[in-house]
């Protein structure tokens, strides 16, 4: 993957994967959560070192992804605590109840997730900050730049 904090397009900075050669054909339940964690990363970076009330718009794509990621880990791959059965109905065929638990399961992945990016920043603060320090001397550091800050 790439970091930058270069503008590109209609976003202001980023995280950018680079494919590898052979991508996972299936995921389980913990890779799953941590590529939503993942996501979540950036919007927990705003709230964490500007503040609540200087939370953007920017991460508006890394929660839509975040939340269709955990959707499907409830709905479609039976992966929360709470089973419901097999279902292979689109969501608006589902009864309002079941749709309203399915919310529910989703919001509980999404801030569980929150809260382990939140946590993930508060003990690496140290290392994000000697992160931007860097991005603000390079256009974009790789992987390997970033394990070797």
């Amino acid at each position: 993957y790439k970091v930058t904090a270069q503008p590109r397009g209609n976003m202001l900075s980023g995280t950018y994967n680079i494919p590898k050669e052979k991508e996972e054909q299936s995921l389980t339940k913990e890779e799953m959560l941590e590529k939503i964690t993942i996501l979540l990363g950036g919007h927990a970076a705003e709230h964490h070192f500007l503040g609540s009330e200087n939370i953007s718009t920017e991460r508006a794509k890394d929660l839509k992804k975040a939340s269709e990621l955990a959707y499907s880990m409830v709905h479609v791959y039976g992966m929360s605590e709470k089973q419901f059965g097999l279902i292979s109905a689109g969501k608006q065929e589902l009864s309002e109840g079941a749709r309203a638990k399915i919310d529910e399961e989703v919001q509980k992945i999404l801030q569980q997730c929150l809260a382990r990016a939140k946590e993930l920043l508060k003990a690496h603060e140290a290392e994000v900050k000697d992160v931007a320090t860097n991005l603000i001397n390079h256009e974009y550091l790789t992987g390997d730049d970033i394990e070797n800050i």
